[in-house]
C-alpha cells in the first residue's frame, strides 16, 4: 500500500473580466512553461467577480506583500504583465511562479504549489494595495 499526501485544498481566487481577457490573451501566446501551467490552473477556477467584490484580491497593477515560508522575509512587488517586468523595480511577471500564486488571492490566504524539480513553495499574501491602478 501506497501512501499519499493529503490534498491541499486551495484558496479562493477571484479575478475581474477584465483581468482575466488580458490574462487569457497573454496565455494565448507563448510556450508552455510550468508558471503558465500554474496560471492556466488559477484561472480555470476562479471566480469572475465585479470591481468592487474584487477589492482585496490581488490584480494585475497591484502592489502586495507577501511571505514566502512560514518565517520568511516580507517581500512587497507589484504584479504586471511580463513586458513590465523588472526585479529591480520589484514588478514581478504574472507568468512567473510567484506572480502567478499570487493573482487572485485575497490578504490572508496561503498557496503551495510544487515545482518541476518537486521543490515545494509556500506563501501567504499579506496585503493588497492599488487596487489595480497602475495598469
Amino acid at each position: 500500500m501506497t501512501a499519499t499526501a493529503p490534498r491541499r485544498r486551495l484558496p479562493p481566487v477571484a479575478f475581474t473580466a477584465s483581468d482575466i481577457e488580458i490574462i487569457e490573451g497573454l496565455l494565448a501566446s507563448g510556450a508552455p512553461t510550468p508558471a503558465r501551467s500554474l496560471l492556466e490552473a488559477e484561472l480555470s477556477r476562479a471566480a469572475v467577480v465585479s470591481d468592487a467584490a474584487a477589492r482585496g484580491a490581488a490584480r494585475l497593477g497591484d502592489w502586495v506583500e507577501y511571505r514566502t515560508d512560514d518565517d520568511g522575509p516580507v517581500r512587497r512587488v507589484q504584479l504586471v504583465l511580463p513586458a513590465a517586468a523588472d526585479i529591480d523595480q520589484k514588478r514581478v511577471s504574472v507568468l512567473s511562479p510567484v506572480g502567478a500564486a499570487l493573482i487572485g488571492l485575497k490578504a490572508g490566504a496561503r498557496f503551495e504549489w510544487t515545482d518541476t524539480r518537486g521543490r515545494r513553495h509556500r506563501l501567504q499574501l499579506l496585503s493588497v494595495s492599488g487596487e489595480g491602478e497602475d495598469r
